[in-house]
């Protein structure tokens, strides 16, 4: 009898070491903890604008003691700092007793004893209504915000993570009050729970929930879906799917094929805001002032785009993204200027737009920046990041036509980019070596394009490559009696091989 009671004994005494007390909360019985995370948010309650976040933990040590907010995000460009948003955090053993913890520095939190850490709550502001935020463009696409009938959670700008534990799985489950939809691209378990294999999956999903309209088009195969909230009711789910459906056929006739079978678009509107938007593997957050859609296609097919560069070709700094001590990456003119070229280079092509229209939408800022430069310092104070749109952008113009005259017309630039993304889809390019890896896919003379005019900083030649396709680049924008050669150049130009 005494050895029995003495298994029973241990017996219950294991049970409690693997699961939180009766009567406090606790994470489910499926979900294990050995080997992954759960996070609860209740939405029904959203006052003072704080997201309360309950995470339950297990299996933690030393080296796990330090818990990790995100410093930056990939896209955004900028030290974001979400750990600032952060109050009364707090760790807790299995009985609910709370353990001692630390605060070393602006996104981290430091666990005493982690071995017996089992719940880690805290409250997120919301970054829209944070003072620090000002309702600034930085506010918006790329943090959070908490209304009355509609929630923007950018997980990355909202939870973190016990360091060294990025590549665990991550559930989450959120309770939303009665009516409110859920726009998102993150997976759904049985259970009702959100999935992301590791935080960086997780940082990958944004979701926009609340009072929603929603709207749906299939163009070749890949289902585009919209969810949209309109504070004023103005613009609805169906007008945006009418707005960019001519853009997806675009994307489409440019691509080939395009590379998700289902994509999010994410959009609130509102009269006191600036439009902003941030991309994400197969979805996009839009931020829309209510007064008009300016600008709407562009951008639409901007983020679009940008499931090919960065989030499909990129190199071991993006593939391998730290959140917590951001690395800058050189080729920041490759994920910004050549995606606004192909935006409005695939609307010209497929007929959206006219010639003088792509024109005005590639602008060189006149400015003489190293680009490689650029994408270092990106995360310093007083970066000049849009010398990666307007320069990046009339450098991938000028690459194209260069590239376009050396193969006799038979590759350009959509080529080289549908060549790379053969060969990285599944895996990052090198780094320190992509101006080698770009010679060596096309001609010796791009070595030189990319050592002058990317690296270096000389003028770039707009005048004297636009020439070449019988395209006068001035005040007045134009083709103009172009020779046979040129309009035999500019012929092969204006379409999709």
């Amino acid at each position: 009898m005494r050895s029995k009671a003495l298994l029973i004994l241990l017996f219950l005494v294991v049970s409690c070491e693997n699961r939180i007390n009766p009567g406090l909360p606790s994470p489910p019985a499926n979900v294990d903890l050995m080997d992954s995370f759960y996070y609860e948010i209740n939405l029904n309650d959203r006052s003072n604008n704080t997201f309360k976040v309950r995470m339950y933990v297990n299996n933690l040590s030393e080296t796990n003691s330090v818990f990790q907010f995100a410093a930056t995000a990939p896209g955004i460009y900028t030290i974001a700092d979400f750990g600032r948003y952060v109050s009364d955090f707090r760790a807790l053993d299995m009985n609910y007793n709370e353990l001692t913890v630390s605060h070393p520095s602006t996104n981290q939190w430091k666990i005493s004893n982690p071995d017996r850490a089992r719940v880690i709550e805290f409250e997120m502001s919301d970054t829209f209504h944070h003072p620090q935020s000002a309702h600034n463009i930085f506010a918006n696409a790329m943090g959070s915000w908490i209304d009355s009938d509609f929630v923007l959670l950018n997980p990355v700008a909202v939870l973190g993570y016990p360091t060294g534990l990025a590549e665990r799985d991550f559930y989450l489950k959120i309770d939303l009050p009665p009516g409110w939809n859920t726009g998102t691209s993150l997976p759904m378990t049985e259970s009702g729970y959100y999935f992301a294999s590791d935080y960086s999956q997780l940082a990958d999903g944004p979701l926009l929930l609340g009072n929603l309209t929603t709207a749906s088009a299939l163009v070749d195969g890949t289902q585009f879906n919209v969810f949209a909230h309109s504070v004023t009711g103005k613009v609805d789910a169906e007008q945006v799917v009418s707005y960019s459906l001519q853009g997806w056929q675009d994307a489409s006739k440019f691509l080939k094929v395009l590379p998700v079978k289902n994509y999010n678009y994410l959009y609130v509107w509102n009269e006191d805001i600036s439009e902003d938007a941030l991309e994400h593997s197969s979805s996009s957050v839009h931020m829309e002032p209510e007064n008009g859609n300016s600008g709407l296609k562009a951008r639409s097919l901007h983020e679009f785009f940008h499931i090919i560069t960065p989030k499909t070709i990129h190199s071991e700094v993006i593939g391998n993204f730290n959140f917590g001590v951001p690395t800058p990456s050189e080729h920041l003119w490759w994920y910004e200027g050549v995606t606004v070229w192909a935006a409005n280079t695939m609307r010209y092509r497929n007929g959206t737009i006219n010639l003088n229209e792509w024109l005005q939408g590639i602008v060189s800022s006149g400015g003489q920046m190293s680009l490689l430069n650029v994408g270092l310092n990106c995360y310093n104070d007083g970066a000049t990041i849009s010398d990666a749109y307007h320069r990046g952008s009339m450098i991938a113009a000028l690459l194209d036509i260069r590239l376009l005259e050396l193969s006799g017309g038979t590759k350009g630039l959509r080529e080289l980019i549908l060549d790379l993304f053969e060969k990285y889809h599944d895996k990052p390019f090198p780094e320190d070596s992509f101006f080698e890896v770009l010679t060596e896919m096309t001609y010796p003379e791009i070595g030189d394009f990319l050592n002058r005019y990317v690296k270096g900083t000389e003028n770039l030649p707009i005048q004297e490559y636009f020439n070449k396709l019988g395209i006068f680049y001035g005040l007045q924008r134009r083709q103009d009696n172009p020779t046979p050669e040129q309009q035999k150049l500019f012929d092969r130009w204006s379409i999709n091989f």
